[in-house]
C-alpha cells in the first residue's frame, strides 16, 4: 500500500512539471534586410519617443528581444520564417566577394536566432550569390541554422551541395533542447518554401528545387508536399523523440492553414511570405499558426505552455510594434553605420549616395494587385522616359509586375536614395551589385497583345504577376471579356489602336524579369513563347543591356519631376 501511494505520489509531481512546461518563442518574418525600418529612412532618430513615423529599424528590434529575453524567467526560442534577405541597399553586401560582411547574417549572430528557413528572396543573386554568402555565414560562424526540410537538387554536382546536410549550415531539421526546472522539451524545426515561394523564386535559382512545386512543368502541387511532410514529420518524431514539432514555412493562407489540416504531428506553424499580421493566433485543430507582418515592423512573442497533447498560448498581446516608443541598440546601431559606408562605394559614378535626397511627394500613390494601378504606371513610366533620354531606340513600351514593386509613396514624406531602391529592390546584375540592370528587345505586336493578356491572366493565378505597365499602353479590362479574345478593350499603344501598330514593337523591361520570359512557354502548358528580336524581326541570342539600373533611372526621373 506504501508503494502504490509513493508511486501515485511521484507519479503527480512528475506529470506535474513535465505536462506544464513554458517556454516562449519569438519569431520574425520576411525581414528584406530592412535594417533601417520601413522609412522615410531621413524620419528615423535614434532617440525613442521623439515622434519618429519610421517602423521598424534592427536597432530597435534588437534593443527589443534583448529586453524579452532578459526579463523572461522561462526558456526562449527566436526564430525566422524566411526573406531575410533582399529589400534594401543592405543586400548589395552579401553575394558580393569584395566585400567581407553579411549584415543579415550578422544580425542573426548578435541576436542568437535558433533557425532560419529558406524564402524566395534566398535565390534573388543566383546560385552564385547564395554560395557567397553561404561561404561568408561559415567563416563568420554564425550558429544559427537555415533548416529546409523539402529542398531537393536538381544537378548533384551543384557547389552549393558543400553547404547542405545534417550538420551544414542549410538542415532538413534541427533540435533544441530546453531546460527548466529540472524538466526537459525537445522541440524539432522544419524549415519549409511553399509552392507559390517556389513559384516566384524560378527565375533565380537553377540547381535547387522543392518538393511541392515542378520546376520544369512550373506547376504547384500543395499535396505533394503535405505527403511528403506526413510521413517525414512522423520518422523525425520517433527518431528524435520530440515532444512538439514546430515548421518554419516561408509561405502564408491558403497554403499555411492547408499544410496543417492535412499534416497534423505539426504543433506550431510561423508562417511568412504574404507580409501579413496575424493578429492573434489562428488555431488549426490543435495547432498553433502565427505570422508577424514584414520588415521588422513586429516582433511576434508567444507565451506558451506544453501540457503533454497540444500547446496553449498563454499571452493575449502576441504582436510588439516595433516603433519609436523602443530605443535603439548601440552594438546595431553602430554596425548599420558601418554598412552604409561599404553601400556608398557601390554608388560611385550614380550620381547619388546612400542618404541623397531625391524628392519630396505630393501625392500618395498606393501598391495594389490591380491593373493600371498608379503607383505600377508612375514607376514604368518614370523609367521609360527617363531611359529614352539615352536610348538607341525609343522605348515604346516598358513592363514589370506590381510584385517587383515594393513600397508605397505616401503625400508629404521626403524620400532618399535608399527610400527609391526599395520601391525597386529586387534583383542583381552579372557583377552581384544590387539593382538589375535594364534591357529591351522587339516583340511582334501579337507577341505584345499575348503578353498583355498573359500577364493579366496570370496576376490572377498569383497577384505577385499583376502587370505594371508605362503610361504608353492602355486598355479596358473587360470583367466579361474572354483572355486573348476580348477581354482588353480599347487596347492602345502611344495613342494608336491595335491595327495602326508597327509590326514590331520596342519592349523594355529588368533583366530579372526578362529572365521569367523563356519559362512562358512551360507556364502556358505550350501556348504562349516570347522570342526576343530586333528591330527588324530577326531572331537575338540575348536583349540589348542599357547601363542603367530600374532604381537610378526612376530616383532621376522623380528628381526632376518633383523639385522643390
Amino acid at each position: 500500500m506504501k508503494k502504490i501511494v509513493l508511486f501515485i505520489f511521484v507519479s503527480i509531481i512528475y506529470s506535474s512539471k513535465t505536462l506544464g512546461f513554458e517556454f516562449k518563442v519569438f519569431h520574425t518574418n520576411d525581414l528584406h534586410s530592412y535594417f533601417e525600418g520601413s522609412g522615410p529612412d531621413m524620419s528615423y532618430t535614434q532617440k525613442a519617443g521623439d515622434g519618429d513615423i519610421v517602423k521598424g529599424h534592427y536597432a530597435r528590434l534588437a534593443y527589443k528581444v534583448k529586453e524579452e529575453r532578459k526579463k523572461s524567467r522561462v526558456p526562449t526560442m527566436l526564430v525566422d520564417a524566411g526573406d531575410f534577405f533582399a529589400g534594401t541597399l543592405f543586400h548589395a553586401l552579401a553575394p558580393n566577394k569584395k566585400v567581407n560582411v553579411f549584415p543579415e547574417a550578422e544580425f542573426f549572430k548578435l541576436l542568437n536566432y535558433d533557425a532560419t528557413t529558406l524564402g524566395n528572396h534566398e535565390f534573388d543573386a543566383g546560385d552564385s550569390g547564395l554560395l557567397v554568402m553561404l561561404d561568408k555565414w561559415q567563416a563568420a560562424s554564425v550558429k544559427t541554422s537555415i533548416v529546409s526540410t523539402n529542398l531537393i537538387f536538381h544537378n548533384e554536382k551543384s557547389d552549393l551541395k558543400k553547404h547542405v546536410g545534417r550538420d551544414k549550415i542549410i538542415k532538413p531539421y534541427m533540435v533544441r533542447e530546453l531546460s527548466h526546472e529540472g524538466n526537459k522539451l525537445r522541440v524539432g524545426i522544419l524549415g519549409l518554401l511553399g509552392p507559390d515561394g517556389a513559384l516566384v523564386s524560378l527565375g533565380t535559382r537553377k540547381d535547387i528545387g522543392f518538393t511541392g512545386f515542378k520546376d520544369k512543368e512550373s506547376s504547384k502541387e500543395l499535396g505533394a508536399l503535405t505527403k511528403y511532410l506526413s510521413s517525414y514529420v512522423e520518422k523525425i518524431k520517433k527518431e528524435e523523440k520530440l515532444d512538439i514539432v514546430m515548421a518554419l514555412l516561408h509561405g502564408g493562407h491558403p497554403e499555411d492553414t492547408e499544410i496543417l489540416e492535412e499534416v497534423p504531428l505539426i504543433d506550431l506553424l510561423i508562417a511568412g511570405h504574404t507580409h501579413t499580421v496575424y493578429t492573434k493566433p489562428i488555431k488549426v485543430g490543435n495547432a498553433i499558426l502565427v505570422q508577424a507582418g514584414s520588415f521588422g515592423r513586429y516582433l511576434g512573442k508567444l507565451e506558451l505552455k506544453w501540457d503533454g497533447k497540444k500547446l496553449h498560448v498563454l499571452n493575449k498581446d502576441t504582436i510588439l510594434d516595433i516603433d519609436d516608443s523602443i530605443p535603439s541598440d548601440i552594438e546595431m546601431s553602430e554596425a548599420i553605420n558601418s554598412y552604409k559606408k561599404e553601400i556608398d562605394k557601390f554608388l560611385i559614378n550614380t550620381g547619388f549616395s546612400y542618404d541623397s535626397f531625391v524628392f519630396t511627394s505630393k501625392e500618395t500613390l498606393i501598391r495594389r494587385s490591380e491593373s493600371g494601378n498608379e503607383l505600377g504606371v508612375l514607376v514604368t513610366s518614370g523609367v521609360r522616359e527617363e531611359l529614352n533620354k539615352t536610348a538607341f531606340e525609343p522605348i515604346d513600351l516598358y513592363f514589370t509586375s506590381l510584385g517587383l514593386i515594393r513600397k508605397n509613396i505616401t503625400k508629404d514624406h521626403s524620400y532618399q536614395l535608399s527610400d527609391i531602391f526599395k520601391i525597386m529592390a529586387i534583383g542583381f546584375d552579372e557583377e552581384q551589385k544590387p539593382g538589375p540592370k535594364v534591357v529591351s528587345f522587339y516583340l511582334s505586336k501579337s507577341e505584345v497583345f499575348d503578353l498583355i493578356n498573359f500577364m493579366e491572366v496570370y496576376g490572377m493565378i498569383s497577384h505577385k504577376f499583376t502587370p505594371a505597365f508605362s503610361n504608353s499602353v492602355s486598355y479596358k479590362n473587360r470583367w466579361w471579356g474572354i483572355p486573348f479574345l476580348n477581354k482588353l478593350g480599347d487596347l492602345k499603344l502611344n495613342g494608336k489602336s491595335y491595327d495602326e501598330w508597327p509590326e514590331y514593337i520596342h519592349v523594355g523591361t529588368s533583366q530579372f524579369v526578362a529572365a521569367y520570359l523563356p519559362k512562358v512557354q512551360a507556364m502556358s502548358y505550350g501556348m504562349l513563347e516570347f522570342i526576343p528580336k530586333d528591330k527588324n524581326g530577326k531572331v537575338i541570342d540575348k536583349p540589348y543591356i542599357h547601363p542603367n539600373k530600374e532604381y537610378i533611372l526612376l530616383a532621376k526621373y522623380l528628381k526632376s519631376q518633383y523639385k522643390n
